[in-house]
């Protein structure tokens, strides 16, 4: 009696079972709380006194009778065994596959819910107490032109007083199954964002409205945004926003919101101003010029270079040139609009020969004509003595 589960959708058990011999097997589709008996052959028996290794309370379905509303006995089984079906509070309806030519002592015993009965004309022998205090029993159906079949079947066993009691009806109309009213699509995520080039899944779990609908799932995009494939894969192509709408054939429906960014640049890891040389030295008066070179941390980044200095040891150009006015030192910073950022040390040296600037110029100058003035008396002096 192992227990076995079969994954429906992504996360709901829809079926619970197992096997009650090696021939025959039950299920119970959870979804619509239906016991159903598959295989060959005879059922096994069950009994009532209390301790008994094979007591009813043994079944293997016990955990789940209250989820059991419906049973059907499917085609190859041909006996219903012992209180097999007794004390199922939920049962509502049970159906017997033509296979079928016994039912066992206490088969439905004490199923106050039970209402449908369907037993085919192939049932020859119904046992004591088969539907026992199964009161609200309404309508039996069966496959015979006339109730005598099912009437010798039952005979003169005891207990079967709701099963006499029956309305008899020949021919069998399933009634129109009612939809599951949790039925529906349930994404696992109803909003996904991602950048250009990423990837992703669309998953959902999906409870059917009725159990023989298809669980698989159809996906739809209203957008070449994304690259949707058709197991719910899809791939960020550009930015902009995705309604994906997830279908089943049967027609339930949800949408999820994909929603793509733009991409975010990665810096260069080389980016940085490289000066052509870091330290300079030059005398008062000479002319320089700073040059660099520029890699950005993104394409779109200027690569225009800003010089400022912090002495007034040089007198510093735009473009990077430069005069050195006097004996200094100077810190030249070179940055760009996007924060890169380098020095150059610049050096200013004493001339040998400094020029005269202001007042001292003009002090040579006098000084420079008056020794002039001195050499032409002294050679027109040396004339005058020829």
């Amino acid at each position: 009696n192992a227990t076995y589960t079969a994954v429906f959708g992504n996360e709901v058990d829809r079926y619970v079972g197992g096997a009650l011999s090696d021939k025959v097997n039950w299920k119970i589709d959870r979804t619509t709380g239906t016991l159903i008996i598959s295989g060959t052959g005879a059922m096994p028996n069950w009994a009532a006194p209390a301790g008994s290794e094979n007591h009813f309370d043994n079944r293997p379905w016990m955990p789940y009778m209250t989820e059991i509303q419906h049973v059907v006995v499917e085609s190859g089984i041909t006996t219903i065994g012992s209180f097999a079906f007794c004390h199922l509070d939920s049962l509502i309806s049970v159906k017997i596959a033509d296979t079928v030519t016994r039912i066992n002592q206490d088969g439905f015993s004490y199923n106050a819910a039970l209402k449908e009965l369907y037993i085919p004309a192939s049932v020859t022998s119904i046992g004591q107490g088969a539907t026992y205090q199964s009161n609200n029993l309404k309508t039996v159906y069966g496959g015979w032109e006339t109730v005598a079949g099912l009437l010798k079947a039952i005979g003169n066993t005891a207990y079967n007083d709701a099963l006499k009691a029956a309305e008899y009806v020949s021919t069998y109309v399933a009634p129109e199954p009612e939809p599951n009213p949790d039925a529906g699509i349930t994404p696992k995520e109803d909003k996904i964002t991602l950048e250009e080039g990423e990837s992703g899944k669309i998953e959902a779990t999906v409870i059917p409205a009725f159990p023989e609908d298809s669980t698989d799932l159809i996906f739809r995009t209203d957008s070449d945004c994304i690259t949707l494939n058709a197991d719910g894969t899809f791939t960020a192509v550009k930015a902009g926003t995705a309604t994906v709408t997830i279908t089943t054939a049967a027609g339930l429906t949800a949408t999820v919101t994909v929603t793509v960014t733009e991409k975010a640049p990665v810096a260069n890891p080389d980016a940085g101003i490289t000066p052509k040389e870091d330290k300079i030295t030059l005398e008062e008066g000479e002319n320089g010029k700073i040059e660099a070179t520029v890699i950005p941390a993104f394409p779109e980044d200027s690569t225009d270079l800003i010089f400022t200095t912090d002495s007034d040891c040089i007198t510093l150009n735009a473009d990077g040139t430069f005069t050195a006015v006097k004996a200094g030192t100077a810190t030249v910073t070179i940055t760009t609009a996007a924060g890169l950022s380098a020095t150059v040390t610049v050096t200013v040296t004493a001339a040998d020969n400094p020029p005269q600037t202001g007042d001292n110029a003009v002090y040579a100058t006098i000084a420079v004509c008056v020794a002039s003035l001195a050499l032409v008396a002294l050679v027109l002096k040396k004339r005058s003595r020829i």
